[in-house]
Order: C-alpha cells, then sequence, then structure tokens
C-alpha cells in the first residue's frame, strides 16, 4: 500500500513525505518477519550464518535496485522527453513501479515453484 500511494504521490507539484513514511513503517515491519523467515529450519549452531547470509543478501540487493532504478528513472526520463522537476517525477514514478512489480512476480513464482508441504 505505501509503495501504492508512493507511486501516485510522484509528480512535480504533490508532496510525498506521508507516503515515503508509511513506506517506511511497511519496511521495518517487514524485515522483522523476512530475517526470521531467515532462520526457520535452520540448526541453531547454523543461526549465525542464516543472518550473516541474510544480511549481505539484502545488501546486495539493495545494491542491484538502486542501480536498475537508477537506470530506470534515467530511462523513462530521456524516453519521454521530459525535463526539471516532471521529468524527475516521472523517472521515480516508473522505476518506483517497476520495483514494486519484481517482488509481486517474485511472490507468485516462489507459490508456483514451491514444493508443498505434505501433512
Amino acid at each position: 500500500m505505501g509503495t501504492a500511494g508512493l507511486v501516485t504521490a510522484l509528480t512535480s507539484d504533490s508532496p510525498v513525505v506521508a507516503w515515503a513514511g508509511l513506506l517506511a513503517i511497511k519496511q521495518a515491519l517487514c524485515f522483522a518477519r523476512l530475517f526470521a523467515a531467515a532462520g526457520v529450519r535452520v540448526a541453531p549452531e547454523q543461526q549465525g550464518v542464516a543472518a550473516a547470509l541474510m544480511t549481505t543478501m539484502q545488501q546486495v540487493d539493495t545494491a542491484l535496485g538502486l542501480a536498475v532504478g537508477v537506470g530506470l528513472a534515467t530511462w523513462a526520463t530521456r524516453a519521454w522527453n521530459l525535463t526539471g522537476a516532471d521529468a524527475t517525477a516521472s523517472g521515480l514514478q516508473t522505476a518506483t513501479l517497476v520495483g514494486a512489480r519484481v517482488p509481486m512476480a517474485a511472490a507468485v513464482c516462489t507459490a508456483v515453484v514451491m514444493p508443498r508441504r505434505s501433512k
């Protein structure tokens, strides 16, 4: 919801502080669950390794996401021949929309590919 609001607020004449705050709260709530999920079914003596791997992947994903996002924003700005604040807003909106769709697609792929638990 925070990402959807942020995308709709990314125009040259609207404030995005409230939506950015909502997005930050959503991420704070999700990260704790992600790190907890990384340690599920991991032996107690391997919990440190699981946490380190999760932290490393988070950092790699952040760097990769930033690089791809900036590239998409730059492409959108140039493709639509916009200038000034409109160019920045359109580029950021495009990058955010793509960035929101990637995890959704990953979640769908995971749900389809993951084996079902046997009872």
